[in-house]
């Protein structure tokens, strides 16, 4: 299970593995999850989402969507550029763009645990 020449032939193989059994693992957040965070948090749906509009609040849920999706889930920025139909570049502006919004108001990604009542986006009171 363990290499002794680096661990060492002792206890402390096995007990760094005991140790890593008993730790509970995060559940994986799927691509549908997010957009329905993204969707429930700004009012945008998925085919705004993907759309090329470019009305500033189909922008910023797009923004949050691309950093969520890229960050939290380890989507590619080939992916998402795939998915979205846009350039690597526009991809970037959108994930930096998206960090920003999620560090205004973190958003619950678990899926264990509920998201919150309500989250009011600033930006978005226009």
């Amino acid at each position: 299970m363990y290499d002794e020449r680096i661990l060492g032939d002792g206890d402390l193989g096995e007990s760094v593995l005991r140790r890593r059994e008993k730790e509970p693992r995060e559940k994986k957040v799927s691509l549908d999850e997010v957009l329905g965070v993204v969707r429930e948090k700004t009012g945008v749906g998925e085919k705004e989402i993907r759309s090329r509009s470019q009305v500033r609040k189909v922008v910023k849920a797009r923004a949050l969507y691309c950093y969520l999706a890229r960050e939290k889930i380890g989507l590619s920025g080939a992916g998402l550029m795939k998915q979205l139909r846009m350039t690597s570049g526009a991809i970037s502006s959108l994930v930096s763009r998206g960090k920003e919004y999620f560090e205004l108001v973190p958003l619950r990604l678990k899926a264990t645990s509920p998201p919150p009542a309500f989250i009011f986006f600033p930006a978005y009171a226009d």
